[in-house]
This record gives C-alpha cells, structure tokens and sequence, in this order.
C-alpha cells in the first residue's frame, strides 16, 4: 500500500494568495496547520505499523530477526533461538506391530496401573527456547508479546538469559 505524505504547512502556505504572504501571517498559518500534520504523521506511521504487522506472520518471518530488529541488536550478538527435541521412551500398551480392534475392557479392579493418565498426555512442555540478552531481560513482556505474535500456535516458547560464551 503506498503511503501519500502531505506537508500541510507548506500546503497551506501555497494556498494563501501572494499578495497575503508576509512572515507573520505565514507563520500564523503553519502554527494553525501544526496540528492537522501532527495527525496525519501520526496515521501514516499507524499505517505503517499496521502494513508491517500484515506482511510479517509467523509463517514468513523468522523471529530471532524480528526481535533483533525491533530492539536494533546485530543478528549475531542478539537474540538466540533453539529448538528442543522431545526425546523419551513411551510405555505401550500393545505391540505396535499388531492390529488393534475397538473392543477395550475397563478394570474396575485397584490392581490394574494406567498406562498413562490425562496429565501426562495434557502437560504442557516448551519446545524451543528464545535466549534473551541480559539488558534486554527487564524488557521480558514486550519480548512475550512478539513472540506470541509470531510463533506458531503449536509451539511454546521457554525464555533464558543468554550467558556469554568465551
């Protein structure tokens, strides 16, 4: 979307009949104009703000660059990202191998274990973490708030102070 920046003190200068353009009556009208450009400067960085939000979604950004950018870090030094596999051993109840039918029996019997429970399944695990520099750690909600703008839904972020390496 292009953008059209107006000047309305200069504008309204042109428009005052040449006869009338004296120091003081221009400068009368720019400070009466003032606050019409305050407005309009104001809804053109909305705008910007706004086209930059809809070109940049979680699918085609990568969010170490935009939290580098939004904070001016250099992209080596900045922030770090780092996924974490889920790796473990899974308890089953049957042999993979094998068909299972839809025919399942309820134990009523307290000798009978679960082999898992809704907790397990339901937990909550992060699955990658976002290193934040430690000047930035004072800054952690805002920091929240773009990566919650920018991950994918499914993935949740775990946040750390990022530690010198030597």
């Amino acid at each position: 979307m292009r953008q059209y920046r107006i000047d309305y003190r200069k504008l309204a200068v042109m428009l005052l009949p040449t006869f009338l353009r004296r120091p003081t009556l221009v400068s009368l009208v720019r400070v009466m104009v003032q606050p019409l450009q305050t407005l309009h400067d104001r809804w053109n960085e909305d705008c910007e703000r706004r086209d930059y939000n809809l070109q940049h979604t979680g699918q085609v950004c990568s969010i170490k660059a935009v939290l580098n950018k939004q904070f001016g870090l250099n992209y080596s030094n900045g922030f770090e990202i780092e996924d974490i596999n889920a790796n473990g051993n899974w308890v089953m109840a049957y042999d993979e191998a094998t068909n299972l039918n839809d025919n399942h029996t309820m134990a009523e019997d307290s000798s009978f274990f679960f082999v898992h429970d809704e907790e397990t399944i339901t937990e909550v695990t992060s699955s990658f973490i976002v290193y934040v520099p430690a000047e930035l750690w004072e800054k952690l909600p805002v920091i929240r708030t773009i990566v919650g703008r920018y991950r994918l839904v499914s993935r949740i972020p775990m946040y750390k102070i990022k530690t010198l390496t030597i």
